[in-house]
């Protein structure tokens, strides 16, 4: 069902949603929107697969509604009276209790910075008008597994901190190994993501492996911490449509816009887990350049983490190596050049040098 200003009309489409795990069951979902007409054939189709829709017509009436209610997801709309979407959505990336509450914007068809300044203001997804019914369902669907299986590993650890009786020994065995499912399970939605496209398939593990040898090669002291932020780089690619994240020909400025956002998402995602926050700056700034000309804040030399910059190198250098629906991977001596081209400008000359001496040894 193909939705425009209130107007629906049904099309047939393939599009299925990904995450069978996830369905509606109760789940509550606030739909923010000034036409109501739109609100009610949302609120119609989502009820009909088993959501329970609470409505608002403009972000004031749907703060009311998120503190009466509580609902796990909101669906908003960005031009509104008395409240619109941007105001929302920063009151509710700025509480504490609530910044947790994945957002979709929605936005009109021409006004693409209202997708760029929303990604940026903190939304998890957005949806232009006019929009898909099924792909509004799948993108919640996403939305709600991966904020499940992040909350569901908090739980574990959060339980924990309950079990006083064990012994010492005991505790910190059982906390090790809650900290390892929680590893585990954000690594298994990176694998799942790298697995949807046979280019980038193992694609961290190899940043991860080349991250680690610059780190030991340097002999820093927080090698594990910098690997681990290798393998969770691109987390934040989660909520990028496939259609873009794999598209084999130039991005539009909104597509790049997207992509660009994915640092800042990752940070977000991997900034809720109390005991990852240290790999937050490696992951947020590991598309910084050395000269300043990088996103997604434009830090440059030594104002960048060493971890991100060395994730950078590592990054590049797969990504070079590798082939690609659009061109083929560059072979080793082609590689090292361009790495060596990009000394001072693109990379941190320092870690380019200790990279060098890693693979001239190999």
């Amino acid at each position: 069902m193909l939705i425009s200003g209130g107007v629906g009309c049904y099309c047939h489409t393939s599009l299925k949603p990904e995450v069978s795990s996830v369905n509606g069951s109760g789940t509550k979902i606030l739909i923010v929107d000034d036409e109501e007409s739109l609100r009610s054939l949302i609120e119609i189709y989502l009820s009909n697969n088993n959501y329970e829709v609470i409505s608002a017509s403009n972000g004031r009436e749907a703060l009311e509604k998120i503190d009466r209610d509580k609902p796990e997801i909101i669906v908003s709309d960005i031009m509104m009276p008395e409240m619109d979407g941007y105001e929302l959505l920063g009151i509710l990336k700025g509480s504490a209790e609530y910044s947790d509450i994945p957002v979709i914007m929605l936005t009109s068809m021409d006004e693409d910075m209202d997708k760029i300044h929303g990604l940026s203001a903190g939304a998890d997804d957005y949806m232009t008008k006019p929009f898909n019914m099924e792909e509004l369902l799948l993108r919640i669907e996403k939305l709600l597994f991966l904020k499940r299986r992040i909350a569901g590993a908090e739980y574990r650890f959060t339980e924990s901190q309950k079990l006083l009786d064990l012994t010492k020994e005991e505790l910190l065995k059982a906390h090790k190994q809650l900290k390892k499912i929680m590893l585990e399970s954000l690594e298994g939605l990176v694998t799942a993501l790298e697995a949807r496209d046979k280019y980038t398939r193992g694609h961290s593990e190899r940043v991860a492996a080349y991250a680690g040898g610059i780190a030991r090669e340097m002999n820093l002291d927080n090698i594990d911490t910098i690997i681990i932020a290798a393998r969770l780089h691109d987390i934040g690619k989660i909520g990028v449509r496939d259609n873009i994240l794999y598209k084999g020909e130039k991005l539009t400025k909104e597509e790049k816009a997207i992509i660009e956002a994915h640092p800042v998402k990752g940070a977000e995602i991997i900034g809720k887990i109390s005991f990852l926050r240290d790999i937050v700056p490696a992951v947020k700034y590991h598309h910084e350049r050395y000269d300043g000309t990088g996103f997604p804040e434009g830090l440059r030399g030594d104002e960048i983490p060493l971890a991100a910059k060395i994730i950078a190198v590592a990054d590049t250098f797969d990504a070079i190596t590798t082939d690609r629906p659009y061109r083929k991977g560059l072979d080793f001596d082609h590689a090292l050049n361009e790495l060596q081209g990009n000394a001072g400008t693109q990379f941190d000359p320092v870690v380019i040098e200790y990279f060098l001496k890693i693979l001239n040894t190999k």
